[in-house]
């Protein structure tokens, strides 16, 4: 459904689309970006970006927030609970979701965003790392090149209801206000030699 969209329906669309030739083959690559495996189901959905979406697309995807970041890196480190999550959205069978676990993330520090995405050539995705317990990523979107050295925010907007580009100094001083966001992470897409996408689930 092209019509409508959240911050992680839209950039798993624009990735499935970018990287195939045909409707046919974004939509079986929309389904190994979304699920793990390509499997449909609520259970093998990446619903947590930092601990399922991004590790199980590492075919398509890579976390350059240290290579960005360098020294400027700090580290959160946060217990996630699949379990209770699927639970408290009614799923009755709890047998096959793992236990908590306890992980490790770095992320650049918000005062750091305008120099940092300066440096960047722009098609990065930019993840918003959240204090809240539970999550890492409160929302994502990508780094768009706007011409004479500014950059975009480009992202599926829960506050215009739409897809919009927002001026990455116009992000800056939005979240510098938010006392929930602690920094960012970013995440390339890999060069096509580079990518290799396991093969679709029988």
């Amino acid at each position: 459904d092209l019509s409508r969209v959240d911050c992680v329906t839209f950039c798993e669309q624009v990735l499935s689309l970018a990287i195939s030739r045909n409707y046919d083959e974004a939509f079986r690559n929309l389904q190994r970006i979304r699920y793990r495996d390509g499997i449909i189901s609520f259970a093998a959905r990446n619903h947590f970006v930092m601990a399922d979406w991004l590790p199980h697309n590492q075919w398509l995807l890579k976390d350059i927030t240290g290579d960005a970041g360098g020294t400027l890196c700090q580290v959160m480190t946060k217990t996630i609970d699949r379990r209770s999550f699927a639970a408290a959205r009614g799923c009755a069978d709890l047998g096959g979701w793992p236990a908590p676990q306890r992980m490790s993330i770095s992320y650049i520090p918000t005062p750091h965003l305008p120099k940092t995405v300066q440096q960047l050539k722009g098609s990065e995705l930019l993840v918003l790392i959240t204090r809240r317990e539970g999550i890492f990523a409160s929302h994502l979107g990508f780094i768009i090149p706007a011409g004479e050295g500014s950059m975009l925010f480009r992202h599926a907007s829960s506050i215009d209801k739409k897809v919009v580009d927002e001026p990455i100094e116009h992000l800056y001083r939005r979240i510098a206000q938010d006392r929930q966001i602690a920094g960012f992470a970013l995440i390339a897409v890999r060069q096509e030699s580079d990518q290799s996408p396991p093969p679709a689930a029988p």
